[in-house]
């Protein structure tokens, strides 16, 4: 009786949690200005608009520190459409 009773409540907490999804619009959308239509503005921009989309889809405190975001970050252009 003792073990129907607890699977019986573990089932009921099981089903009763409620998972919720939202839909975030423009997450991976960011607008920067360039200083100049030079390759080395442009690319400046695109890495600054890179480092902002990653702080919001990535989480911790070092993320910027991390080897393949740095990689990533370094060759940004390549990122963007």
């Amino acid at each position: 009786m003792n073990v129907l009773f607890r699977l019986l409540i573990i089932g009921l907490l099981t089903l009763s949690q409620n998972a919720f999804a939202v839909a975030v619009e423009d997450l991976f959308e960011v607008e920067v200005i360039a200083k100049s239509q030079s390759r080395e503005d442009r690319n400046t921009a695109i890495k600054e608009a890179m480092t902002i989309v990653l702080g919001r889809v990535m989480a911790g405190e070092n993320i910027f520190q991390d080897p393949v975001v740095q990689s990533a970050l370094a060759d940004a252009p390549r990122y963007v459409r």
